[in-house]
């Protein structure tokens, strides 16, 4: 249970709010990114600059 503890007390943000880009697999988080379209949640991965759809 500490680690559920520490997770609450000291945040997570970075964990909760991260994407994985389908292409190349590599983590970022939506404020690093460049928007295609923000209605349908498309970014541009800042990795390999395809095309993500934001799920969540």
């Amino acid at each position: 249970m500490p680690d559920f503890f520490d997770f609450m007390t000291e945040g997570g943000d970075e964990l909760l709010h991260s994407h994985q880009c389908p292409q190349c697999k590599k983590w970022f988080h939506k404020d690093e990114v460049q928007w295609i379209d923000k209605e349908r949640r498309l970014v541009r991965c800042p990795s390999c600059l395809q095309p993500v759809e934001l799920v969540g």
